[in-house]
C-alpha cells in the first residue's frame, strides 16, 4: 500500500517502511550488525505514535558519519558477571546496540530474579522503547528511566505482566531523545520483584500517561492508514547504496548521491 497526498507526503505500509529501512542501515553498517532489528526500532516507535522517523532524522548524519559502536562495550561489563552493571557508553547510539542490550538482558534475568543495568553517555534513548516490549514476550519485565543529562529532564517506561506493551510516563511534548542521555534499567521475572526495585530506583515514579491500549490503537491506524513520510529523498540516498555497482563511474554516482543526502537531512 503506498500513495502521495496532496501536500506531497507519501504513504507507505508498515512493511514498505521498514523494507527502506532495512536498506538504509544496511549501507551504513553493511553485516556488521544485525541491521533488520535496527530498522525495526525505528519501525515500532513510529507505528505506535512515538515518533520513530522524526529520532532517525535527527540522527542520521550522524550514523552516516561515524563508526558502529563495538559490542565490546556492552558485553566485557556483563561478562563481569553480577546483578548490577555499569556501562560507559562512550555517547553511542541505543540505536546501534540496543538489541543487544536487550538479549543480554534477557539472558540475565533467566539466571537470577532481579538485575540491574545503569549506562552513561548513550545517545537515542528513546529506542528502548521497543526493547521492552520484545523483552517482555521472552518473559523478562523491564522498567526504564531515562534522565537528560543537560536539564535532567526524564521518561519512563516499564511493562506490566498483563501486557507486552509498556507504559510511559513523561513523554508527551518530549519524545525527542535524541540529546545525551543516560539509562537506567531494571529487570525481572516476577512483576512484584520489578515493582520493588522501582519504587528503589525512584520513590516518585510517575504515573502512567501512555497507556498500552493507547499504543495500540496507534499500532491498529498504523497498519490500516499506513504512515505519512514527508520526504524520502534523504532515506532512499542512503538505501540505493547498496545496489551499487564496483566500477568507478558508480563510485562517482554513490559520492553524489552521499553529499545530496547530507543537503537534505540538514534541511530536515
Amino acid at each position: 500500500m503506498s500513495g502521495a497526498d496532496v501536500s506531497g507526503s507519501l504513504t507507505l505500509s508498515r512493511n514498505e517502511l521498514l523494507a527502506l529501512l532495512r536498506r538504509v542501515f544496511e549501507a551504513l553498517y553493511g553485516k556488521s550488525c544485525d541491521y533488520e532489528a535496527m530498522a525495526e526500532q525505528i519501525v515500532w516507535l513510529e507505528c505506535h505514535g512515538l515518533g520513530g522517523l522524526d529520532l532517525l532524522r535527527t540522527c542520521l548524519t550522524r550514523l552516516d558519519q561515524e563508526e558502529r559502536p563495538v559490542d565490546g562495550i556492552l558485553i566485557v561489563p556483563f561478562a563481569e558477571g553480577g546483578s548490577s552493571i555499569n556501562v560507559d557508553a562512550g555517547g553511542a547510539s541505543l540505536l546501534c546496540i540496543g538489541d543487544l542490550l536487550a538479549d543480554l538482558l534477557i539472558s540475565r534475568c533467566a539466571e537470577q530474579d532481579r538485575c540491574k543495568i545503569e549506562i552513561a553517555d548513550l545517545l537515542e534513548g528513546q529506542a528502548i522503547v521497543p526493547q521492552l516490549s520484545r523483552m517482555a514476550r521472552a518473559g523478562c519485565l523491564a522498567a526504564g528511566r531515562i534522565t537528560n543529562l543537560d536539564d535532567g529532564t526524564r521518561w519512563y517506561a516499564h511493562v506490566s505482566g498483563s501486557s507486552h506493551l509498556p507504559v510511559l510516563s513523561g513523554w508527551e511534548g518530549a519524545r525527542d531523545c535524541g540529546e545525551r542521555v543516560s539509562l537506567s534499567m531494571l529487570c525481572s521475572t516476577n512483576e512484584d520483584s520489578l515493582r520493588q526495585a522501582m519504587t528503589a530506583l525512584d520513590p516518585n515514579w510517575p504515573e502512567p500517561t501512555i497507556s498500552p491500549g493507547e499504543l495500540a490503537t496507534s499500532y491498529s491506524d498504523s497498519l490500516g492508514k499506513g504512515i505519512a513520510v514527508g520526504d524520502l529523498a534523504a532515506f532512499n540516498a542512503i538505501a540505493d547504496r547498496v545496489l551499487v555497482e564496483a566500477t568507478e563511474e558508480s563510485r562517482d554516482r554513490k559520492s553524489t548521491r552521499l553529499n545530496s543526502s547530507h543537503k537534505s537531512i540538514s534541511r530536515m
